[in-house]
């Protein structure tokens, strides 16, 4: 009986050791379309979360279901659980439709939405390029200088000291009233005028031609990405999430 429990005892333990072992194997990447470079995007999101307890991971797709939001809901839920802390970029190719999802701390402020939109331009612009793998990169990369700033305790677009606007408008007042200054001193002997033509001294500008040519401009179009923004509860965590088309 002895010999039971201890082999029970020891059983358990061996299972809680290997639980977290299990819980940490969920992949940081995904690609259902086998069109990525798998290693290199996960060697990216892992260095990324800067080995820290933050997830960040990327799913890319070719078929969403026509709800790219909710697809990448499921899928962080599905392989995380509803209550990991953690950024998600889920990009649907087929659609040209992706999302980033940030569930974190509601008081935690690395993800605001100027750090958002930071991210967001640096992934928009290899995504409009077709370059799907530089945009799970540069998604990466953003994240992971935000996650740097967290760990210095900072936080991206605050913090910024409002005293350099008294400092740029006098040096704008200097650099731009000496030089006016000293080209009104060279100016002094001219008088005012009523009109402009009266400046011209008499005989000196003789008009010969005068045309007007008018040409066609030819403008490119493309749709402007709809910034789509949404916060709501999800377990334990704020979600929030942004994207749009590219």
């Amino acid at each position: 009986m002895k010999r039971s429990c201890t082999a029970l005892l020891v059983l358990l333990l061996a299972g809680l050791l290997i639980l977290p072992v299990f819980a940490q194997t969920a992949p940081v990447f995904a690609d259902d379309t086998g069109t990525l470079d798998a290693a290199a995007a996960a060697e990216a999101l892992t260095r990324a979360a800067r080995g820290g307890d933050f997830t960040v991971a990327a799913a890319v797709t070719g078929n969403a279901g026509g709800d790219v939001q909710a697809a990448a809901e499921s899928w962080f839920d599905l392989t995380y659980g509803p209550n990991t802390r953690g950024i998600l970029l889920y990009l649907d190719v087929n659609a040209r439709e992706y999302r980033i999802l940030v569930r974190d701390d509601p008081e935690a402020e690395t993800f605001n939405p100027k750090a958002l939109r930071y991210v967001q331009k640096a992934v928009e612009a290899r995504l409009r390029q077709n370059d799907f793998q530089g945009g799970v990169e540069a998604f990466a990369e953003k994240v992971g200088e935000l996650l740097d700033l967290k760990a210095q305790g900072k936080v991206y677009g605050k913090g910024l000291s409002l005293l350099w606007i008294p400092g740029a408008l006098l040096g704008g007042f200097l650099l731009g009233g000496l030089p006016v200054g000293g080209m009104k001193r060279e100016n002094r002997s001219v008088r005012k005028q009523q009109s402009a033509v009266d400046y011209l001294v008499p005989g000196s500008v003789i008009l010969s031609r005068s045309t007007q040519q008018f040409v066609n401009r030819k403008q490119d179009r493309r749709p402007v990405s709809q910034n789509n923004t949404s916060v709501t509860k999800a377990g334990s965590n704020q979600q929030t999430s942004v994207g749009g088309k590219f």
